[in-house]
């Protein structure tokens, strides 16, 4: 499931540059992931068993967003759905540097699940 908090924030993050490192860290069973680019970082806290909502927040010099999602799974069917049709119209949106970097998060993050 790693891939589905990895790839949104790939894509949202368009000016960050080369990747240049991944760190994981356990502590208290909770992954802490530090993603480093170019011209941006990324902490990702995995809380694994903890039933808890996935959420993203951007912080900038002048303000926090905060994008929480409620409905996980209409977010999967619709991600689904756009594969789906990705693969019909033969129309691939996401490159294959861009998935090939996501996989190396995921490798060097040993984000699996």
């Amino acid at each position: 499931y790693g891939v589905h908090l990895i790839e949104p924030l790939v894509q949202n993050l368009v000016s960050r540059g080369g990747l240049k490192e991944v760190v994981s860290v356990y502590n208290n069973n909770i992954k802490h992931v530090l993603v480093n680019w170019e011209n941006v970082t990324a902490y990702l806290k995995l809380t694994g068993d903890f039933n808890v909502p996935i959420e993203f927040k951007y912080f900038g010099s002048k303000a926090v967003i905060s994008k929480k999602f409620i409905d996980t799974f209409g977010c999967f069917k619709a991600s689904l759905q756009c594969f789906i049709f990705q693969i019909i119209s033969k129309d691939v949106q996401i490159s294959r540097e861009e998935t090939m970097e996501i996989v190396e998060i995921l490798e060097k993050g040993n984000i699996n699940g």
